[in-house]
């Protein structure tokens, strides 16, 4: 079954002298491929499309399930399983595998998300039959010895221990804990020290076979190359893998209890700056009012010349960034806002961010950083899924996610329909004013008595991030 084909071009306005550039009402529309939807016999579904004239290929298998869904006790364990399969197969060495793949000019990648997994690889079109046949080879036949098992594991322990020296990755994963609790979307996905030094091979294993197969996988690829051809080294290669389960298992609801506002507090005394994190609750992906979120969002934090940015850094020289987001996931999301200062300041930063948020819930932006934003946002867009690689994540989260269809060709038309009532109201319902979790690092002794005016503070310890 084929998709409808769009065309499409790059939108164009004539500069004026002293006024400035209005966004198009409406974007002459992107140009997608043909794209060819088929499952293989072993219920693999497929995705592919003619796209570019560069003689390389673009290759994406998304398996739906990440490290959100793991056996009790044993997070990390899909961390692990996806980066020992480019340990070897039954019939290649470790170093025998990526020798081949280098000699083919293939980047092969691997990456482990709280909702999916991927597999993914950039390849020259004339070397991808012999690419399909090693990953087919890795996926029916990994070898995961015993020795590169260990191997792998200490090294992911060592990470897991140098990250305890990385100020925004130690606030990550406090902030992962304080907000999300015991929810899945609160494990480290590289798992944690107690569940990886207790890890064996054996379960390893039995997860691969068990949680991993083509049933609950979809394979997209794009690039010059021959949709007929393509399909039938499918069938030939990726055909013979035949394991893991009917449908991927479900992540469980989640719902942030209300509990006021908040202070988390990770003890770090050596550490020179105050890493600040402010999160409350969220949109999940492809919510009804993602289009005015997403202007609210970006005008407030998401580019340099944001709301915050020039609370934080202009109006006041508290610190070099500061900025939020939405982080959105399946089944919930988070608004983060994000800064570091000095230890002296930190109160003063917390306040400054707390005001701008609220200004900007009650009053919403004016009608020319509306203007501005959207034209900002429609013009990012298409560099966002200019290459293969970008353009085939965009597609699988649209599939993943369950977004519209025609969520691509509509986007700018669509950031283009926000006015400013649905702006001003988007601002006013999402912005957090309250059950807000205000997140520092630093020497605990020294910021408490400054902080406790934020809310309740609960101090975490380095060992509770273990």
């Amino acid at each position: 079954m084929k998709t409808s084909s769009k065309t499409s071009s790059k939108t164009s306005s004539k500069p004026a002298s002293k006024t400035a550039l209005k966004p198009a009402s409406q974007p002459l529309p992107i140009k997608l491929p043909t794209i060819e939807k088929c499952e293989l016999a072993n219920g693999l579904p497929l995705r592919l499309m003619r796209r570019g004239w560069v003689p390389l290929s673009s290759v994406r298998l998304v398996v739906h399930q990440g490290s959100g869904v793991c056996p009790p006790g044993k997070s990390g364990i899909a961390a692990l399983a996806f980066q020992l399969l480019r340990r070897g197969t039954k019939q290649k060495s470790a170093q025998e595998f990526m020798e081949l793949m280098e000699m083919l000019g293939a980047e092969l990648e691997v990456s482990v998300r709280a909702d999916y997994s991927v597999i993914s690889a950039t390849v020259p079109t004339p070397s991808l039959e012999k690419f399909f046949e090693l990953l087919t080879e890795m996926l029916c036949e990994p070898a995961f010895k015993e020795e590169e098992f260990e191997r792998l594991k200490k090294r992911t322990l060592a990470r897991l221990r140098n990250d305890l020296d990385e100020p925004a990755t130690l606030i990550a994963r406090a902030l992962a804990r304080g907000f999300w609790g015991t929810h899945p979307y609160g494990l480290n996905p590289l798992g944690s020290f107690e569940d990886l030094e207790g890890m064996r091979l054996k379960e390893l294993e039995e997860y691969y076979y068990a949680y991993i197969g083509p049933h609950i996988s979809r394979l997209y690829v794009a690039g010059d190359v021959s949709i007929p051809e393509v399909l039938a080294l499918c069938e030939k290669t990726l055909g013979r893998w035949v394991q893991g389960p009917r449908v991927p298992q479900a992540m469980p609801a989640f719902e942030r209890p209300l509990e006021g506002d908040g202070v988390l507090l990770l003890h770090k005394p050596e550490q020179t700056q105050v890493q600040f994190r402010l999160a409350a609750r969220g949109i999940p992906k492809g919510h009804p009012e993602v289009f005015p979120l997403a202007v609210v969002g970006t005008l407030l934090g998401g580019m340099f010349t944001s709301r915050l940015v020039n609370a934080v850094r202009v109006k006041r020289g508290l610190s070099y960034h500061a900025g939020c987001y939405w982080d959105q996931r399946a089944v919930a999301g988070a608004f983060v806002a994000s800064s570091f200062t000095k230890p002296e300041t930190a109160e003063a930063l917390a306040e400054v961010v707390l005001r701008e948020i609220e200004s900007f819930q009650q009053k919403g932006p004016s009608p020319s950083e509306l203007a501005a934003v959207k034209q900002y946002l429609c013009g990012c867009f298409p560099m966002a899924i200019q290459t293969n690689e970008a353009f085939l994540a965009s597609l699988a989260d649209i599939e993943f996610y369950g977004l519209p269809a025609h969520w691509i060709e509509q986007y700018r038309n669509r950031v283009l329909a926000v006015d400013m009532k649905q702006a001003r109201q988007a601002a006013k319902e999402y912005l957090p004013h309250n059950h807000r979790l205000l997140v520092f690092s630093g020497d605990a002794e020294l910021l408490s008595p400054r902080l406790a005016r934020f809310g309740p503070i609960h101090r975490m310890e380095l060992s509770e991030l273990s």
